[in-house]
């Protein structure tokens, strides 16, 4: 079973490592309208850690370690479809081609989303659930976004 507190580390290690994730392939090219874009998803990847970190530190420490009796790692493991969860780096630096890379963080954003669909009801407070749904709501525009880019080969280019 799972605590409060190890479903929010998840979450805060997903979103690090998409900030991670997004660094590396920033890091992979010279082009300004890639490098913008990748800046931009650390930038969320990093606001959404921190809003995970806030929301433990907010918890009362007998919510913090109760256990979320119906969720178990074998659930998420079904949930997931054998899929990495995004908990495992990518390695962006090992891809070649930047379709790749936009294929790649369009996978770790619709893991992401998954979980935190999947979060969502077990949370008690109506605003936390509020705001998490307006991270899930970030997370599909960034889908969205990579997924207008990689179907516009004018911008493949310029990345």
């Amino acid at each position: 079973m799972f605590t409060i507190k190890e479903l929010i580390d998840i979450a805060i290690r997903i979103e690090q490592n998409g900030a991670t994730a997004y660094q590396q392939a920033k890091a992979k090219t010279t082009r300004p309208a890639f490098k913008e874009l990748m800046q931009w998803l650390v930038d969320q990847e990093l606001e959404h850690a921190q809003w995970f970190r806030d929301l433990g530190a907010r918890l009362p420490e007998e919510t913090q370690t109760s256990a979320v009796q119906e969720i178990d790692p074998a659930f998420i493991e079904n949930l997931m479809g054998g899929q990495s969860f995004s908990l495992d780096d990518v390695d962006f630096a090992a891809l070649e081609q930047f379709q790749d890379v936009f294929n790649a963080a369009i996978e770790l954003e619709n893991d992401t989303i998954l979980f935190y669909e999947m979060l969502l009801p077990f949370i008690d407070n109506p605003l936390t659930a509020e705001q998490l749904n307006l991270i899930i709501k970030e997370e599909k525009g960034h889908v969205r976004r990579l997924q207008e880019m990689l179907a516009d080969e004018t911008a493949l280019t310029r990345c």
